[in-house]
Formats: C-alpha cells, structure tokens, sequence
C-alpha cells in the first residue's frame, strides 16, 4: 500500500542519513548535520583542497540511497506490497541501530588529520613544538609575553588557572570568570613573518620551517571540551568558551584566512593592542559576596575537567 511505502521510505532516508553521517565522522571527522563544517567546505573548494574521496563519497551515498529507495518502494507484480518487500504482516520495518538518540547533535571532531582534507605527511617538514612547549621553554621575549598576557586577563576580572594537555595539545592560556567563562588559548613562539595555511595542510610557516596550524589544534581541544560538557553537565547552564591564538610574529595572509578562522570560531591575534580590544568586550565583574559559593563551585569544576585531561587524554 501506498502508506507502508510511505514510511518505509522515511525509514530507509533515515538510516542512510546515520550510515552517511557515521562514515564521514569517521574518515574526515566531518559533520553532515553541522552548518559550521559545510561553511568550512565552502572555503576549502576555492582553494581546491578537498579531498576528491570525499566528493566521490557524497556521490555514492547519494546513488546508493536513490537506487535502494526505489527497489523498496517498487510494487512487485502487484501482489500484497509487505509482502513483496520481504516483510511479515505481523513485522514492522525499522532502521538499523546505528547510533543513539543523541548521534545527531554529538559534536563532531575537526581534530588535524580530520576535516575532510587529507592526512598531512609529517615527515616532509620539520614541526617545532608550539602548544604547551611554548610555556615550558619559551625565550625571554615569549615568556615575558605570556606573562604580560596572563596578565591581561587578570586586569579584566579572568583567574588563570594551571592550563590542561587537552586532546594531546598542551595549552597555555586557561583562565575563569564569573559568569561560568572559560578562556583556552595557545602561544606561537614564532617571530617574524608567519604564512598560515588552513587547507589541505593545515599548516604555518614562519622562519624557514613549517608546523601544524595552532588553529587546528586548538579547534580539536576546544571540541573534546565542549563535548565533555555536554555529557557533565544540564542542559540550562552553558560554559560559554572564548578560544583564542596569539602569534608573537605578524601573519601576512591574514585576510586571506579569517574567513575560515570565522567559521571555526577561534581568535586569532599578533598584536597585543587588538588582543586587548577583545579581552575588554569580554571584561568578568568582581565576584559578589552571594555568588561566591557559585563561582567556587565552577573553579572546583574546571580544576576537575583540567585533571580529567590530563590523566586520560
């Protein structure tokens, strides 16, 4: 009948939507349900560094939803429909299990080697450490850059914290604020000219050598965040999470990339004076006498998160 093949066509869209979705999250971590991650392929098709498979992949699952479609929905020498679709009178069609009732919203990685662009060759250019191995080793001038930094978020009401290694990247900027904010940031321990890359490759260049683009890696770490939030705490309170890179060179190609830097929602600085400009928009008020007891109970929270990361992460 017209109203069985009728929903086993809502069906068999829906289970090859979750097959679809499963696939790419899994080959490009990229989220067919996430408009964010469909902007961001918009950006990389003018630079033309999408991975082809991931075009021919979209097809496939297109032809093969079209094709299976039809042959459900087709009547079979006009006998009983269920019947010819190999189903009992006594059965109900159902999509496969393929994930669970919050699949659809779980936030999808953009972690590097991800993002539907090809995994980076490593071993073809020298990768300086950047995350984290900036506050460890940091030169003079970087340290006392950071320093100033950390200051900079403490004169707006922020309380630095002992920064995580979150997703295998060591951040160097993790600060509170009441109001549950959270700030992450990263330290390019790069002077001079920085080229930066974030298709394809996703890669820097500065000083004759290349490195994974901070971007990315922070974009990873604030995503294991988000997700682990999600899955800790009510859906009523929302940690409001202000991402941000600080370059201590000057990029060049600035414009050229802001867009995607939009997309991903990350800040990025070489310039104190605009850094500045951002951390007086987000300004935290003294903590009042009666939310004390509230922002304690975030500090304790956020400590947990911090050690929760750097134990099993």
């Amino acid at each position: 009948m017209k109203r069985d093949r009728f929903f086993i066509s809502i069906l068999w869209i829906i289970a090859v939507a979750l097959m679809a979705s499963w696939f790419f999250d899994v080959m490009w971590s990229f989220n067919i349900f996430a408009r964010a991650h469909w902007r961001y392929l918009s950006e990389l098709q003018v630079s033309g560094a999408v991975d082809r498979m991931f075009y021919i992949s979209l097809a496939a699952f297109a032809a093969f939803g079209v094709v299976v479609l039809g042959i459900l929905t087709s009547p079979w020498g006009g006998g009983d429909d269920s019947a010819a679709l190999g189903f009992e009178q006594k059965k109900s069609p159902s999509a496969p299990n393929m994930a669970g009732p919050g699949a659809l919203i779980r936030p999808a990685g953009l972690d590097r080697d991800s993002a539907f662009i090809p995994p980076v060759a490593r071993q073809s250019f020298e990768t300086p450490a950047i995350s984290g191995a900036a506050a460890a080793n940091p030169s003079p001038a970087s340290a006392g850059k950071i320093s100033a930094i950390n200051g900079l978020l403490e004169s707006a009401g922020f309380f630095a914290r002992s920064a995580p290694k979150v997703g295998g990247v060591r951040l160097d900027f993790w600060a509170i604020a009441p109001g549950e904010v959270l700030i992450a940031g990263l330290f390019v321990d790069e002077p001079g000219d920085i080229t930066a890359f974030e298709g394809g490759a996703s890669s820097w260049r500065a000083n004759g050598r290349a490195f994974e683009s901070p971007v990315w890696k922070l974009t990873g770490a604030v995503q294991k965040l988000t997700a682990l939030f999600g899955e800790l705490i009510d859906e009523d309170l929302k940690i409001e999470v202000l991402p941000f890179v600080f370059a201590n060179g000057k990029i060049a190609n600035r414009e050229s990339v802001q867009s995607i830097w939009d997309a991903l929602k990350i800040e990025v600085f070489d310039d104190m004076d605009a850094l500045e400009r951002f951390v007086d928009r987000h300004r935290a008020p003294p903590v009042a006498e009666e939310d004390k007891g509230e922002f304690e109970a975030f500090d304790t929270f956020i400590n947990t998160v911090a050690e929760h990361f750097n134990n099993n992460v």
